[in-house]
């Protein structure tokens, strides 16, 4: 088994927590429609994305929905503006907590 170069995640401290941000673009009912959703976002804005690590979480109640979720990110700000910077808008981009598993 080979593994890569680590990878260091800034992380911000609030309320006494290390806080790493992602953003959540986009949602769906299996983690093969979240690849495939990566997929296409990718090849529409791979500026913003290509160096970002898609993850995914689980629903949080039956019947829920995965969510796609990328980064890491330094700061909130940080993530706010690879969504504007995008221009798919607040429904479709927003920051969030980065985690999940990967994709």
């Amino acid at each position: 088994v080979m593994f890569g170069a680590p990878t260091v995640v800034p992380t911000t401290i609030n309320k006494g927590r290390a806080v790493t941000y992602g953003i959540q673009i986009g949602a769906g009912g299996t983690v093969e429609a979240l690849r495939g959703s990566w997929g296409k976002l990718v090849s529409k804005h791979a500026d913003a994305l290509s160096a970002l690590e898609p993850r995914y979480f689980a629903p949080r109640s039956e019947g829920g929905k995965y969510r796609l979720v990328a980064g890491p990110f330094a700061s909130k700000e940080e993530a706010e503006k690879a969504c504007a910077n995008m221009g798919i808008g607040r429904a479709g981009c927003f920051s969030t907590t980065f985690g999940g598993e990967p994709l």
